[in-house]
């Protein structure tokens, strides 16, 4: 999907709803809390270093990082936290790999007996976030996370 946002700069957007039998506290501390649990590293598609990939982090604050932890102990940050309203929303950058940081959005909405997670990532048309197989990426990723749940 494209918009134009209200400054006139075009934006490519990747959307995404999953649902679990959660609550809407227990999945938004599975998603950032213990993010290591289910970020699919250990498949070597989703990580900046398939080789020395251990574990992938979201700090739960303002200002926090995103970012993941090698087996020698290097950290490589990835972005940062830039909204963040326990148990209901969390926004992050991802700006590893991209020329200007992209936007990832997740809310946290209590439905029926579970939870829905609506995932939004989103950048400038500028940049190629579809090609980076972003599309298909988060298919696989949120599937990891429902799995976990």
């Amino acid at each position: 999907m494209s918009t134009l946002t209200a400054s006139g700069v075009r934006t490519v957007e990747i959307e995404k709803s999953v649902h679990v039998r959660r609550s809407a506290e227990d999945t938004f501390r599975l998603f950032v809390d213990e993010m290591g649990k289910w970020w699919p590293v250990h498949t070597g598609k989703y990580t900046y270093d398939a080789a020395r990939a251990q574990d992938v982090f979201l700090e739960p604050h303002v200002g926090g990082r995103f970012y993941e932890r090698y087996k020698d102990g290097e950290e490589f940050t990835i972005g940062q936290v830039l909204k963040f309203d326990r148990p209901t929303h969390v926004l992050f950058t991802w700006a590893a790999g991209f020329e200007t940081a992209t936007e990832v959005e997740v809310r946290f909405t209590p439905e029926g007996d579970g939870t829905r997670v609506d995932l939004q990532h989103r950048a400038a048309e500028s940049v190629p976030l579809l090609g980076h197989g972003f599309e298909n990426g988060w298919d696989e990723v949120l599937g990891y996370f429902v799995a976990a749940a």
